[in-house]
C-alpha cells in the first residue's frame, strides 16, 4: 500500500496507550473509530466542509443597515452573483449532508473525523439493503434496511411470473453474498482486544509502513522468518480484516451498540 495523505490527527502507530482501552471502549467507541479513518468518508467531510465557506467578506453588501438581508436586486451585479453562488452552496450541502446519511448509514449530520469521540446521538440507522425488481434490473435502488433484509418492487402493468424469476434470483444471488460476509445466525463477533492492533495497522500502512515492520513493532516475539514469515502473514490477515471494519463492519459496531442499550 503506498503513502497516503496522512490526517494530522492520526495517532503514532507505534504507541499502543494512544489507541482505545479494549476494557474500556464501547462498540460504539469502535465503530466510530474505523469509520473516521475511512479514506472516502474523510474525503466527503472535507467537500462538505468546502461548501460552508462564504466567497469573500460580503456582509454589507447582503444586508441593510437594520441587518435585514437585501434583495438580489439591490446587491451589486458580482456580488449578486456570488450571492447566487452562496444560495447553490447551501443547496449543495445540504444535499451532501443528505448524501453522507445514506452512504454511510448515519443518522443526523455527519461528524468530523478528527473528533476521537462522538456523542451517541450520531447513532446510524439501519444498515441499507438494495431494492430488487423484475424489469431487467430497472428497479434496482437503495434503502434504508437491516442488513439481513431486501425488498422487491413489481410492476403491475407487466406480467407477475416473469418478475417473481428474476427477483427469485436476485434474492438467492443476495442472499448468498450475505452468508459469505458473514451473515445470519449468531450475530457478528466482536473482536474488540484486536481492535486496537487493528487500528494501529490501518494507521501505518496509510504512512507506507511495510508488513515486516509493523510485525517487529507489534509482534517483536514472533518469528518472521522466510518462506513463511508469519509475523507478516499476521499482519496481512489482520489489515484485510480491518479494512473490511472501516469500510463497512462498522455498521455492525453501531447497529450491536444500539440494540445492546
Amino acid at each position: 500500500m503506498s503513502k497516503m495523505n496522512v490526517p494530522d490527527w492520526l495517532p503514532d502507530w507505534r504507541n499502543e496507550s494512544e489507541y482505545p482501552d479494549p476494557e474500556r471502549a464501547s462498540r460504539f467507541d469502535w465503530g466510530w473509530a474505523f469509520l473516521r479513518r475511512n479514506p472516502k468518508y474523510q474525503k466527503d467531510w472535507n467537500y462538505l466542509q468546502a461548501l460552508l465557506q462564504l466567497p469573500g467578506d460580503m456582509v454589507g453588501d447582503w444586508y441593510d443597515v437594520t441587518g435585514k438581508l437585501k434583495p438580489v436586486s439591490e446587491t451589486p451585479g458580482p456580488v449578486m452573483q456570488e450571492w447566487l453562488d452562496n444560495c447553490s452552496s447551501i443547496s449543495n450541502f445540504q444535499y451532501h449532508v443528505s448524501y453522507m446519511a445514506e452512504a454511510y448509514g448515519l443518522r443526523g449530520e455527519p461528524k468530523d473525523p478528527s473528533e476521537s469521540t462522538i456523542t451517541r446521538s450520531f447513532w446510524p440507522n439501519n444498515q441499507r439493503g438494495t431494492v430488487y425488481g423484475g424489469v431487467m434490473g430497472r428497479w434496482s435502488r437503495e434503502f434504508y434496511l437491516p442488513r439481513n433484509e431486501c425488498v422487491a418492487i413489481f410492476d403491475l402493468s407487466l406480467p407477475i411470473g416473469p418478475q417473481l424469476k428474476i427477483i427469485r434470483s436476485n434474492l438467492l444471488n443476495v442472499q448468498k453474498e450475505y452468508k459469505e460476509d458473514g451473515g445470519g445466525f449468531p450475530a457478528p463477533r466482536v473482536r474488540s482486544k484486536d481492535y486496537p492492533v487493528y487500528l494501529r495497522i490501518l494507521d501505518a500502512k496509510i504512512r507506507g509502513v511495510t508488513h515486516a515492520t509493523i510485525a517487529s513493532a507489534i509482534y517483536p516475539n514472533m518469528s518472521n522468518d522466510y518462506p513463511d514469515y508469519p509475523a507478516s502473514r499476521k499482519i496481512k490477515d489482520h489489515l484485510q480484516e480491518a479494512i473490511r471494519l472501516r469500510d463497512y463492519g462498522y455498521r455492525d459496531l453501531f447497529q450491536l451498540s444500539s440494540s445492546s442499550q
